[in-house]
């Protein structure tokens, strides 16, 4: 008999993960057309209690990068809500002025 270690890096953002293990192994059944020639499948299950999944999730360490990605985020989608806004702003200030032109336009040519 072998040990075999098996190492889960869990996200801790399920409370139960299953997986499928194969082994490959050279015990295969001889003129099994399945093509499984030997593989040994296990299924694998990891729970962790829904009420410690915060817990855990703060024990991870997070990459470094990650805040610097989150303040770029955030920058970009204020700067276009930003950019969304003036839009909105010189949009609407083109179409009073079009609408404005034309209702001057229509009563000096009825006068």
């Amino acid at each position: 008999s072998k040990r075999i270690n098996i190492a889960l890096t869990p996200d801790f953002t399920l409370s139960k993960i299953t997986r499928t293990l194969t082994l490959k192994t050279s015990l295969g059944i001889s003129g099994d057309s399945g093509g499984n020639n030997g593989d040994v499948q296990y299924t694998l299950t990891a729970t962790v209690p829904p009420h410690l999944l915060s817990v855990c999730a703060r024990g991870i360490t997070r990459p470094v990068w990650e805040f610097y990605l989150y303040i770029m985020v955030i920058t970009l989608t204020v700067l276009t809500l930003f950019s969304s806004f003036i839009a909105a702003i010189v949009e609407s200030d083109r179409i009073l002025r079009y609408c404005y032109i034309m209702s001057t336009h229509a009563h000096t040519a009825t006068a």
